[in-house]
């Protein structure tokens, strides 16, 4: 969801387009004086120059919706377009807030379960040489069909290189 919003100058013309993800997804408006330009055709002026506008907008299900409207309707529609940018931008700010929330938790769940595993590490030891001193690794490994993958932890012991094989996901006695 982003939203922009463009002035180009065109000599002393002024346009303005707003883009974004709200009702109004991209309005397009161009300040102009109805029929006084050559052949008949509008004028584009100025804001302060201009009774008209042409609006030109993508609504919410896609469509392109252009007509002629006051410039003071014009006007409104532009405001509305802004206070719906400003909502966007204040919903992804409060988004970006809360995953950045959950990303702590998260991390501090992790520190309490490597603080967990160093304290069974302390009392764990290899089952050959009875030695206290492993080095840590992460492994995955298929299933004999590919249908699942298995996350284990291993733990080598820095004696004997014997592999202690942890699972880190789901087991068959998980029922919850």
């Amino acid at each position: 969801m982003s939203w922009s919003t463009t002035l180009s100058r065109v000599g002393a013309v002024a346009d303005v387009t707003v883009e974004g993800a709200g009702p109004i997804r991209r309005l397009e408006v161009t300040w102009v004086l109805p029929d006084a330009g050559a052949l008949g055709r509008d004028k584009r002026v100025g804001r302060s120059d201009a009774t008209h506008a042409r609006v030109a907008f993508t609504d919410a299900t896609g469509q392109r919706i252009s007509q002629t409207v006051t410039a003071h309707r014009a006007d409104q529609l532009i405001g509305e377009a802004t206070q719906a940018q400003d909502r966007d931008a204040g919903d992804m700010r409060a988004a970006a807030e809360a995953v950045a929330a959950k990303r702590r938790a998260e991390q501090a769940g992790r520190a309490q379960e490597l603080a967990a595993v160093g304290q069974a590490m302390a009392t764990l030891a290899c089952p050959i040489c009875r030695g206290t001193d492993f080095e840590s690794e992460e492994s995955r490994q298929d299933s004999r069909w590919g249908w699942t993958t298995h996350v284990m932890k291993l733990l080598i012991c820095t004696r004997c290189r014997f592999v202690l094989h942890f699972s880190e996901g789901q087991s068959i006695f998980d029922v919850d």
